[in-house]
């Protein structure tokens, strides 16, 4: 749990964040490259034998199965940030209730807020990201086979169902992997962002504290992180160096590239501002007594 962070502070929790996300990022990369050498394994028998291209509305239920299952994986850690003084790993994580003030009764009343608002979360996004996935899959599927019949027949080759969808297949591969990484990115990135922020409204105004300062007398705000490489959006990289200087109050958005966005990697963006995104939202606490936030804490 940060109060008052310095930037160090601020960069060291971004750097254990990221380690962690990228843990369940690996698995979840694993996952989904294992299903989308299935669909090309269905795509190739299904295209020799009849000519047609599977309907990917079969493996829509495969899709919400997995990323809601590394949504809650993400949550589960990320909801217990700001109570977990020893925040390291995912095999290290646990919840540090005692050091921090909290009765039994003001814990569950915690967790039972969060876990709700991460239901809610993960039951709606999961399902609009897998009819995405599928959109995607069905668009490049038919693009590449059109293109592929297009070559064939400009070169005067001969052209089977194999050949074309061997074809296909050796295109759309490449294509998979790396859509393998953006989803899990995405999906992980997401479900981090939803969590820190529902256990910060949810510890607002409770008895926790830490190093003697209660959070009954601090208020909850989140800042905007780059990861501070020529990879980041310009419009990110504004954000970064503004919400450090202004952060804003944890039930705000952020505006990027004039989207409001919650966190980082918002489903509400656009992909054009989420897409391959590695920012981070960093809530912490402010107290009354810190001038630095004097803004904030007035409504200025």
């Amino acid at each position: 749990m940060l109060i008052n962070p310095t930037r160090k502070q601020l960069n060291q929790q971004a750097i254990k964040e990221d380690k962690i996300e990228q843990a369940i990022i690996k698995d979840f990369k694993r996952d989904l490259i294992v299903l989308f050498k299935r669909i090309l394994k269905d795509l190739k028998k299904q295209y020799i034998a009849i000519g047609l291209i599977p309907d990917q509305r079969i493996y829509e239920e495969n899709f919400i199965a997995i990323i809601a299952e590394y949504q809650k994986e993400t949550g589960k850690v990320f909801a217990g940030t700001s109570r977990d003084k020893e925040f390291k790993s995912i095999s290290l994580y646990e919840r540090k209730e005692s050091d921090i003030g909290l009765t039994d009764d003001e814990e569950s009343i915690i967790e039972e807020e969060v876990a709700l608002a991460l239901l809610l979360f993960i039951d709606a996004n999961s399902i609009s990201q897998a009819k995405f996935i599928i959109a995607t899959n069905t668009r490049q599927m038919v693009e590449s086979t059109d293109r592929v019949i297009e070559e064939l027949r400009k070169g005067n080759e001969l052209i089977t169902n194999k050949i074309i969808v061997d074809k296909v297949v050796d295109n759309l591969k490449p294509k998979f992997e790396a859509r393998a990484e953006e989803i899990a990115g995405l999906n992980v990135g997401s479900a981090a962002g939803e969590a820190k922020v529902a256990e910060a409204k949810a510890l607002n105004g409770s008895n926790a504290e830490i190093d003697g300062e209660k959070l009954s007398g601090a208020l909850s705000v989140k800042t905007w992180k780059d990861w501070g490489d020529n990879k980041v959006r310009p419009a990110h990289s504004l954000a970064d160096s503004f919400y450090f200087s202004n952060p804003i109050l944890v039930t705000s958005k952020f505006i990027v590239m004039g989207e409001a966005l919650m966190y980082p990697r918002d489903p509400a963006g656009s992909p054009a501002n989420i897409s391959r995104c590695r920012c981070k939202a960093l809530v912490f606490f402010v107290t009354l007594t810190d001038d630095r936030y004097a803004g904030i804490l007035t409504g200025g």
